[in-house]
């Protein structure tokens, strides 16, 4: 009972509401688009891009970023980033190379052409404000001898060429693998400087035979201020156009170049890359909307209503892109879901015309403007100060105008379909206002509970539980996009659906807008003149009351496929097909990657993608540097404490004072047992030996009266890994900090790489697990107050279905669980809601005697809206096949994915499905006879009572 009055009541607001919206078209077409235009214009000024990668795609609550800030306040991290190597994730800023061979070369024959690019990136200037600043100027400075810190590798590349100079073979260099003797006597680490190693076989000391690849590295100085940082930037960039130049100059050799800010760079490359296949994808969606709108009828076609069904959602979008920008929001490539692409000729535009500087010049501008980014033509500019305009503006143009417009449309659009087919079901006989009221009180009610769930799971995906920060903003936009969306059909878009049916009701052309001439006037005309102005009125019989039943995809799923689907023979393929579909999703599932690797979000032909490749093949047989750090003071004479620490770096290739001190204590045969003979020698002998006097950053020393004491120090690990070094660096982190917890040494592990990857898996999934748990609470806890409970029960088995099916097989096509991946897995609930709900609660609904004609009736129903909505959806998609980034193609993988499988549970799973279980059609069937039956009795007594009229009959 309570659910009843519920939905009637829900009806009978929606009716009124429509028949406000039918009384007052121009108001709530006229409010929507002067908000699209405030906040549109208002959003000018406050673009800003977000250039912090990791506050976006690491995890913002982990105990990494804690370790880090213990690790930095022992030893300063950015004195220690030579020691503590990691392949992408290099904290401040830097420059690094990888110089290549060819195949079948040795690296190290070609030293002295390496020391003389080295020497070029040493007397490189850049040049800020008058001033010339090399790397001698902003390298970071070594504590000991205040020299620049540079890769060990320069210096065994040295010794190589003073050997070839000197005639002796480079044989006498001997060269190890990982761990190599220098000139001065230190044993360095050069596992990640060298890479394609091949030693001399039977080698006791691991000499190297031949080497593909040498990596280095130039550390730049990080003092916090602003113009220290642009001076750093500066000299980046000038370092990858000096790799680019030699590598002109060195044919023989391949370089490859990263810098800093060569991740971000090339994250927000995705932007520019598809800004020009996103204008394609909205012309696809515009098309494929008004061609499933129209219909042979002139009168009863709704072209231009499909049109605006999809501009309605853009301009929506564009006011929700106001909003964000207002908020102080930062643009980012994963929001590539939303679309802003609107604003960007307006951006344009508004710069021309208002920039002070530009009285005679702003017609050309604007005509360049358009040329490149209508035409993508490269404008032929002469003057200096018209070309920099132009350059500023386009920068700010290319990240805004590239944006897809998937996500808000595929829910955006549904709402405008099922419009339409409810306008469609409406009775012709009645005044417009009427129908349109009638409309609002047939669709809105499941439109209002789908957009209320939209807004659930992507509130529950912003909310402070999600860790990811990037899709914590993309879950907070779409909470914006989906109420203006919202309000945007219901106004916006119902004014249009007004003046649609008032054309309708006074009979005008649905293209045209004249007036259709009578059936006798048009017997007089030819034959394309009647095609042209036809109104439907010649092909309805007696028994088709309803001109709508024409349009091609409601006649084809009545006449064809309705029948088709539910023959009794289809139905055992469709069991064995679903069998199928399961299984590969349940194999799927059980195969789940952590998407922590940071290349899965850049541009796929991207320099910071090129050089990732190289360095994971070449130099991925050491896992990055692991700090491990003592925080608090420890008996380090002590046999026991020793063997721990022996214990600990088990299986690791260790850089630690620790050992070369004890090493040092055998050599020379002294004995320290205890702590005043272990601190003095350590003092006054091991650390002034030149060999050793670099491990005095490694110690922290105190002083207690005439009494020294170690209160901390470090050393270096580094294990042996394969290819696949991003996974095994998590394994090691997970396998080390619990020894931290249950060993009686306190320490903490720390690398750069792991801010990225600590619980990257819980981080990344927590989103889709709370959205996913919102929605299924929602739908139990209003069992008893929606239409029918049933109807909630077969939505959260659809749902599953298709969000297991979405995940087993993205993992099936190479999909990781990435940032990405979850915001389309967290879609791809409401996605799935949106469109089988309607289907499910219309059969649940349905009064008819048998499942199979309920169904029939379901797919005829609402079986055009959701093909017009997941076929625009899925040709919209298309375009961002041809994107060359990685970022683009997951998002269109599961994408896809998620079309496709709400596309087959909606047409094929379910409407064979719901004919085997419940709910039974018996009930009715049964109420049906005897309301014939009473209705016979009623006959049978007025012909006793009246038999003259029988008589008369």
């Amino acid at each position: 009972m309570l659910r009843q009055v519920i939905h009637r009541g829900l009806q009978s607001f929606f009716y009124k509401l429509g028949l406000f919206v039918s009384r007052h078209p121009v108001f709530f077409l006229t409010v929507p688009a002067v908000l699209t235009i405030i906040f549109g214009f208002s959003l000018l000024n406050r673009f800003q891009p977000d250039t912090d990668l990791e506050s976006l795609v690491a995890p913002s609550h982990s105990l990494a970023k804690i370790e880090r800030s213990l690790a930095s306040s022992l030893f300063s991290l950015d004195q220690s980033k030579s020691q503590l190597y990691s392949d992408l994730h290099t904290p401040g800023r830097y420059g690094r190379v990888i110089l290549l061979s060819k195949p079948g070369g040795n690296i190290l024959h070609q030293a002295d052409v390496i020391l003389q690019i080295h020497r070029a990136v040493l007397e490189m200037k850049v040049n800020y404000k008058g001033y010339n600043y090399t790397f001698s100027h902003l390298c970071v400075l070594r504590n000991q001898d205040k020299k620049c810190v540079l890769d060990d590798i320069i210096s065994v590349l040295e010794d190589l060429r003073q050997a070839a100079l000197s005639n002796k073979t480079t044989a006498r260099v001997q060269v190890s693998y990982p761990n190599t003797k220098l000139k001065d006597g230190r044993s360095s680490f050069i596992g990640h400087q060298l890479g394609g190693v091949m030693e001399v076989p039977n080698s006791k000391d691991q000499r190297v035979k031949s080497a593909r690849a040498i990596q280095i590295t130039y550390y730049l100085q990080t003092y916090g201020s602003v113009t220290q940082d642009l001076i750093g930037e500066k000299w980046e960039s000038e370092f990858c156009k000096l790799m680019h130049k030699m590598q002109l100059d060195h044919q023989d050799l391949q370089l490859y170049s990263l810098a800093s800010f060569s991740l971000w760079k090339d994250f927000h490359q995705t932007s520019l890359l598809a800004r020009g296949k996103i204008l394609v994808s909205l012309m696809l969606i515009l098309l494929t909307a008004t061609l499933s709108s129209s219909m042979k009828d002139c009168l009863r076609s709704k072209p231009f209503l499909g049109l605006l069904g999809v501009l309605t959602i853009c301009i929506s979008s564009v006011t929700a892109a106001g909003i964000f920008f207002i908020t102080d929001g930062k643009y980012n490539s994963t929001l590539l879901g939303i679309p802003f692409f609107a604003m960007v000729l307006l951006d344009v535009v508004e710069q021309v015309m208002f920039h002070p500087h530009l009285s005679d010049c702003k017609m050309r501008i604007i005509f360049w403007m358009l040329k490149v980014v209508l035409f993508y033509e490269e404008p032929h500019i002469q003057d200096e100060q018209t070309a920099a305009i132009t350059a500023r503006l386009l920068i700010r143009l290319y990240p805004a105008s590239s944006c897809s417009i998937a996500m808000p449309l595929g829910h955006g659009t549904k709402g405008v379909f099922e419009l339409l087919s409810g306008w469609r079901r409406t009775r012709e006989n009645l005044p417009f206002k009427d129908r349109v009221a009638d409309a609002y009180s047939d669709v809105m009610v499941s439109y209002t509970m789908t957009s209320s769930l939209y807004f659930i799971a992507f509130g529950m995906g912003a909310s402070p539980f999600t860790n990811i920060e990037a899709v914590k903003v993309f879950c907070q936009n779409m909470c914006v996009s989906i109420l203006l969306n919202y309000f945007y059909i219901f106004s916006f878009f119902g004014s249009c659906l007004v003046f649609a049916g008032q054309l309708e009701q006074n009979r005008y052309h649905s293209i045209f807008c004249c007036k259709i001439p009578s059936a006798e006037y048009l017997d007089r005309k030819p034959v394309w003149f009647q095609t042209m102005m036809n109104d439907g009125h010649r092909h309805t019989s007696h028994h088709e009351t309803n001109p709508y039943q024409h349009h091609f995809i409601q006649h084809f799923l009545r006449e064809h496929y309705n029948e088709w689907i539910t023959n009794i023979y289809v139905k055992p393929f469709v069991v064995i097909l679903y069998l199928i579909y399961a299984s590969f999703s349940f194999m799927g599932c059980l195969q789940i990657n952590d998407g922590a690797n940071i290349i899965n979000l850049l541009a796929s032909e991207s320099p910071s993608v090129s050089y990732a490749l190289i360095q994971q093949k070449y130099f991925s047989n050491y896992s990055p540097v692991i700090g491990f750090y003592i925080y608090e003071p420890l008996e380090y004479w002590n046999g026991t404490v020793q063997e721990d620490l022996k214990t600990l770096s088990q299986g690791f290739n260790t850089v630690s004072w620790i050992e070369q001190y004890y090493q040092y204590l055998r050599v020379v045969n002294i004995s320290a047992t205890n702590k005043s003979d272990f601190i003095s020698i350590l003092q006054s002998s091991f650390l002034k030996k030149p060999e050793f006097q670099h491990f005095k950053n490694d110690i922290i020393f105190s002083k207690a009266g005439d009494e020294n004491n170690i209160i901390a120090s470090r050393l270096y690990l580094v294990a042996r890994t394969s290819e696949n070094t991003q996974r095994e660096a998590v394994e090691l982190l997970e396998k080390l900090r619990p020894l931290s917890l249950i060993q009686s040494i306190k320490f903490i592990v720390f690398n750069p790489t792991f801010v990225f990857m600590d619980h990257y898996g819980l981080s990344v999934t927590m989103p889709v697990l709370i959205s996913g748990f919102g929605i299924l609470l929602v739908l139990i806890l209003t069992f008893f107050l929606v239409i029918h409970p049933l109807g909630n029960f077969w939505l959260i088995l659809s749902v599953t279905s298709i969000e297991l099916g979405v995940l087993g097989l993205m993992t099936l096509w190479n999909v990781d669980m990435d940032c990405i991946s979850i915001l389309c897995l967290i879609y791809t609930l409401n996605f799935a809601i949106d469109h089988c709900a309607p289907l499910l609660y219309t059969f649940v609904l349905a009064t008819e005697h048998t499942r199979t004609q309920c169904i029939k009736n379901s797919l005829e129903e609402h079986g055009t809206a959701i093909l017009q909505n997941v076929s625009s959806f899925l040709i919209g998609l298309v375009p961002l096949l041809f994107v060359p980034s990685n970022l683009t193609f997951t998002l269109f993988k599961c994408l896809l994915l998620a079309g496709s499988c709400t596309l087959l549970h909606c047409f094929v799973i379910l409407p064979v499905f719901l004919t085997f279980f419940p709910p039974s059609k018996k009930h009715h069937k049964k109420k049906k006879r005897a309301k014939r039956k009473e209705r016979e009795e009623i006959e049978c007594i007025e012909i006793q009572e009246n038999p003259d009229h029988v008589t008369a009959v």
